[in-house]
Formats: structure tokens, C-alpha cells, sequence
């Protein structure tokens, strides 16, 4: 069974005695069912977090991409930008001299 304590086993009895008494079987077939039930829960519970795992994982390395394709494009922007205050400051001279 699953863990929890007496109050879980408790509960869990009252659950066997419930399903017994409503689908009018024994209370070991009862048993059998939850614990199908909780098996099926357990294997959802697992998926669920292998799932969420693998999206946190792909998210990620989406973010880590991103950020760096940022940072080239951060750098680009400031090369092309040095690159146009030097062109724009060498015709300035030319021309402040020419006059």
C-alpha cells in the first residue's frame, strides 16, 4: 500500500468499504480496484512530471539561444555604430579643413 500513515490507511479502508458497497462487490476486489487506481495515478503523477521536466529543459536551452544570439546581435550593433562614428568623424575633418 501507499504510504501515509494510519490516517491514509484508514481513509483508505473507508474508500474499499465505499466501492464494495456501491458496485455491490467484495471488499477484496474492491481493494484491487483502488489499488489499479492508484497505480494508474502514479504512472499519470510520473509522466506529468516527466513532461513538465522535459518542457523546462527545452525552454531553456530556447532562452540560453536566445540570449546569446542577443548578445551578437548587441555586438554587431555596436560595431556598426563605431564603424559609422569613425567614417562620420573622418569626413567631418575633411570637410571643416577644405573650408
Amino acid at each position: 500500500m501507499a504510504a501515509g500513515g494510519p490516517e491514509a490507511d484508514q481513509a483508505r479502508q473507508q474508500a474499499v468499504s465505499i466501492v464494495a458497497q456501491q458496485a455491490g462487490i467484495p471488499e477484496d476486489q474492491a481493494r484491487q480496484r483502488l489499488q489499479q487506481l492508484e497505480q494508474q495515478f502514479g504512472s499519470a503523477k510520473q509522466q506529468a512530471a516527466e513532461t513538465a521536466t522535459n518542457a523546462a529543459k527545452a525552454t531553456s536551452n530556447t532562452l540560453s539561444a536566445a540570449g546569446i544570439w542577443g548578445t551578437v546581435a548587441l555586438l554587431l550593433g555596436a560595431l556598426a555604430a563605431a564603424i559609422g562614428g569613425r567614417i562620420g568623424t573622418q569626413r567631418r575633418d575633411r570637410l571643416v579643413v577644405a573650408d
